[in-house]
């Protein structure tokens, strides 16, 4: 039998990465894993406001999400213009957007599924999305980034709503409070924490995203009353009509 020689474990401490100028003089960053002499990415800036980001290696799918966003700063770049990457399952409702955010483990992609299933949503993304001003409020934004949902839809939306998610032995929906909605912002966004720049931009677009757009708290069991449950509430509260 022939030998399969095992693929390496990519850890963090291997990668080194390299800042240069390309033939245009723009900044061209290059990552690579020391050890093994891997290349995984080039990164530049060709125009203002756009990133170009090339993946290079085979290792790919070694990689997650949270390595990628490390390597590349995409949160960085987004913050610098005024965008805010959330831990959020994005699905479109009725041409408009509502996001499920929560810790890992808490049922975000299960809400979403059975919006999809009972509701004729359409899951955008399951994990990772683009929130951002708009010429008229806030627009949600699909990102490759969507851990192990699969789902990563080159999408955008008006963002309805926001709903915080917990679990619990009875399904409940309130009006989340403007300090609440905030907390999930700040505890569900991608930045670094040692920037102290990256965590003020953070709060600063927070205070806004807060109270232009309604938050919830859903909590809830994985079943169809919570659908039914959360629907009553955004009915109510005019999102989607009275």
């Amino acid at each position: 039998m022939d030998r399969v020689e095992p693929r390496p474990v990519l850890r963090p401490f291997h990668f080194g990465e390299t800042v240069c100028r390309d033939e245009g003089g723009g900044e061209l960053r290059q990552g690579t894993w020391e050890r093994w002499g891997v290349p995984l990415y080039s990164r530049r800036e060709p125009l203002p406001g756009r990133i170009q980001v090339e993946l290079l290696t085979s290792y790919l799918p070694l990689l997650n999400s949270r390595l990628i966003l490390r390597w590349l700063d995409l949160p960085g770049a987004f913050l610098a213009r005024g965008g805010l990457l959330l831990h959020a399952s994005f699905v479109l409702y009725r041409d408009r957007a509502i996001l499920f955010t929560a810790p890992k483990q808490t049922g975000k992609s299960t809400q979403a599924e059975l919006w999809r299933r009972l509701r004729g949503a359409r899951v955008l993304n399951g994990d990772r999305a683009l929130l951002q001003p708009a010429s008229r409020g806030w627009e949600a934004v699909g990102t490759p980034l969507c851990g192990t949902s699969g789902i990563c839809r080159n999408a955008r939306a008006p963002l309805a709503a926001v709903v915080i998610l917990r679990q619990g032995p009875e399904n409940r929906a309130r009006r989340a409070a403007p300090a609440e909605a905030v907390r999930a912002l700040i505890s569900g966004a991608a930045y670094d924490p040692a920037s102290r720049g990256a965590a003020e931009t953070v709060l600063d677009l927070a205070l806004p995203l807060a109270e232009a757009v309604p938050f919830f708290a859903l909590t809830c069991r994985p079943d169809a009353g919570a659908v039914d449950c959360l629907e009553a509430l955004l009915r109510e509260e005019g999102v989607y009509g009275r």
